[in-house]
């Protein structure tokens, strides 16, 4: 049976962990907050203690996995003293504030022999992945071209109520580092890290912020393939991730989506490589009737743990629905790269990004002006 103590168990997302590991052959040892409203009153309804101090967490229940759900600029140094003290680790998203934090935890769990995971749960969606294996299968013939658009409406409200949101110093960015990793997440798992990118920020609407509210990036892989990336929390409308490929196209609503559509691929009546090819006139190829999956499960922290559970107990450590290590950095180094590209009015930024690269502040008067 695993243990389990949560660092950051006042947070909203806690009760998402809560149902999970209610579901697990696994206990909550113990809870910590450096506040105790809602923290301890949480650790009463378990039955388990509660500290204002983790490291006292660490030495007094010594859990196996370490959980960390704080504001995103403590998750570096808390999961390498967690790593340090012998646990494996699970931690929110964002993995770090920039790429060196993660890289130095990255460097931490391999020392210490220990898993560091990052939560990405919509790597289960059901409409992911059905569209990892037709990718794998080759069914969209070759990838061209991805577009994502991810909308995540905030209010002003949403910004005020948490002091570190939006801002350098607590998120290390805006949508960017807060909502948009789930997306971005989901672009290197089905894709790969791309190769180059070109990226512009904005605050469309929320002009008072001091990082970005909205960001656009032109994205290249290194088989050639291209794609272009929309995401805001001042847009509104229907999320969407669109496929083109050579032998069809696969549209899927996104994590972003409020409302979820069936996904469909439209297949074509003959692969583009083959009508290009061809040294005779051929007809055009046309788009043959679509077919529509069924809206799915969305991934739950539930798949998370699970998944975490089956590596720690022997299984495919590098099981590519969990997030582990390397892979839980993709979408930070994602989006440091579009940050590093907007503050040079959009010169492009080559990936992998070093771990000298320093930390992104762009100066309201540069790249966020209103456009």
């Amino acid at each position: 049976m695993y243990t389990f103590g949560i660092i950051g168990a006042g947070a909203g997302v806690f009760r998402h962990h809560r149902e999970a590991l209610s579901s697990l052959p696994g206990q909550i040892v113990a809870l910590a907050d450096i506040k105790p409203d809602p923290a301890e009153q949480r650790a009463q309804e378990i039955g388990c203690p509660f500290y204002l101090d983790y490291h006292q967490m660490l030495a007094e229940q010594q859990p196996k996995i370490a959980v960390i759900l704080t504001p995103p600029f403590l998750h570096a140094s808390i999961a390498i003293d967690c790593l340090r003290a012998g646990c494996h680790v699970l931690v929110e998203k964002p993995m770090a504030l920039h790429i060196g934090e993660a890289d130095a935890m990255i460097a931490a769990s391999r020392q210490a022999g220990r898993l560091l995971a990052v939560v990405f749960q919509h790597r289960f969606d059901t409409e992911i992945l059905t569209a990892k294996n037709m990718l794998e299968r080759e069914i969209l013939g070759e990838v061209q071209y991805v577009e994502m658009r991810a909308l995540w409406p905030r209010p002003a409200s949403y910004y005020q109520a948490v002091p570190w949101r939006a801002t350098w110093r607590g998120e290390g960015g805006g949508v960017l580092m807060n909502q948009a990793p789930h997306d971005l997440d989901l672009l290197c798992f089905l894709f790969g890290l791309p190769e180059r990118v070109i990226g512009w920020t904005s605050r469309l609407l929320h002009r008072t912020l001091e990082t970005e509210d909205t960001a656009q990036a032109l994205l290249h892989w290194s088989n050639g393939m291209v794609g272009s990336l929309f995401v805001s929390t001042g847009a509104g409308g229907q999320s969407h991730v669109a496929i083109v490929g050579t032998a069809g196209t696969l549209t899927l609503t996104g994590p972003s989506a409020v409302q979820r559509h069936p996904s469909t691929y439209a297949p074509l009546s003959v692969d583009m490589r083959t009508f290009v090819s061809s040294p005779r006139p051929q007809p055009l190829p046309r788009p043959l009737p679509p077919s529509t999956f069924e809206i799915g499960r969305s991934g739950t922290h539930l798949q998370v743990y699970r998944a975490l559970c089956r590596a720690l107990d022997g299984g495919n450590v590098e099981e590519e629905e969990l997030a582990l290590g390397v892979q839980g950095r993709w979408s930070l180094e994602l989006a440091q790269a579009i940050l590093h590209s907007a503050r040079t009015g959009g010169e492009p930024v080559s990936l992998p990004l070093p771990s000298t690269i320093p930390p992104v502040r762009i100066p309201s008067f540069l790249s966020l002006s209103p456009t």
